[in-house]
């Protein structure tokens, strides 16, 4: 008899085993990748949104009317589907021998339905 070269089935079929639970590994972290790389831009686009806000605040001159015109539910944030945007105020205004203080903290919450929490911020704005 002679020697034969060459990969015997029970060789081929372990192979292909292995190959199999590798591609499988690979595509799961793959989608794993996919998922946290959504969930990464989705955060990152609500806390822009929510910066927005903040900044399109502040550069408003009537404090007065601040609660009246921004205190608001978006849904959706014109221009990004998907997204709520929830602006709140709550106003400190107290009298003391030192004078008058007066100011707002204003928070904006953003929420989408693949956000498991949502991503807030909050800020003081003072009387000019």
């Amino acid at each position: 008899m002679r020697t034969r070269k060459g990969f015997s089935l029970v060789e081929v079929i372990v192979a292909l085993v292995l190959l199999t639970i590798l591609m499988l590994g690979a595509q799961a972290l793959a989608a794993r990748m996919i998922r946290t790389t959504t969930t990464a831009n989705i955060q990152v686009t609500a806390a822009q949104i929510a910066e927005d806000r903040i900044d399109f605040v502040r550069l408003d001159p009537q404090y007065d009317s601040l609660v009246a015109r921004y205190a608001v539910t978006e849904n959706p944030v014109t221009g990004y589907p998907g997204y709520q945007r929830i602006t709140a105020f709550t106003q400190t205004l107290a009298v003391t021998t030192n004078g008058t203080t007066d100011f707002q903290t204003m928070t904006v919450r953003v929420t989408h339905q693949q956000l498991v929490t949502p991503v807030s911020r909050t800020v003081v704005i003072t009387t000019p």
